[in-house]
């Protein structure tokens, strides 16, 4: 944006409050929670000749944490029952993670897509308080444990994750937050 706000356009006008915008791959959309159905819900505005199209919502069942994915016009985010994904073009919708408040799988809270847009990967708290992050194939499977913070000393800052596919970058909480690496263990 300019200084003086010339490049500054408005996508959205409505009463109500609009977050998490990302865009999606075609670079045409842009997907976003709002709360004009009195809950948060999955809209997308698509860029035409005259500016944006209006909001349409693509679900009806609750979201937060929404993200779209690098590849197809697909996005990731969390419902009541769990992880799901959301193509926007044809409205197919796949849960990958069921909500649970176990040891074993934790309940999904924000997601992240791999470079390659193959997996998701999402951080997670269980019923303990113990942080982890998390990976499911977009195919579908069984979640797989990339990281856990059992140590209270050591605080995952689950909102801000991020991968170039080789490594997570994350902030981690002790007195202040800084942010660490780790090497991902790829498949072969």
């Amino acid at each position: 944006m300019t200084r003086d706000g010339e490049s500054l356009e408005q996508v959205t006008d409505d009463l109500s409050h609009e977050m998490g915008p990302s865009f999606l791959s075609d670079g045409k959309k842009i997907s976003f929670s709002s709360d004009q159905t009195g809950r948060f819900e999955l809209y997308v505005v698509t860029q035409n000749q005259s500016g944006w199209s209006e909001p349409e919502q693509i679900t009806f069942g609750g979201c937060s944490s929404a993200k779209g994915s690098y590849f197809e016009n697909t996005i990731a985010f969390i419902s009541d029952e769990g992880l799901r994904i959301i193509n926007v073009d044809n409205k197919e919708e796949k849960i990958l993670v069921e909500s649970h408040d176990s040891f074993e799988i934790p309940r999904p809270r924000f997601p992240m897509w791999s470079m390659d847009g193959k997996i998701v990967y999402y951080s997670a708290v269980d019923s303990r308080g113990i942080e982890s992050i998390w990976a499911v194939p977009v195919e579908g499977g069984e979640p797989e444990l990339k990281i856990i913070s059992d140590d209270s000393y050591f605080r995952l800052a689950l909102m801000g994750l991020s991968t170039d596919s080789r490594r997570f970058y994350f902030p981690m909480r002790l007195i202040e937050s800084n942010v660490w690496t780790m090497d991902l263990m790829l498949p072969k």
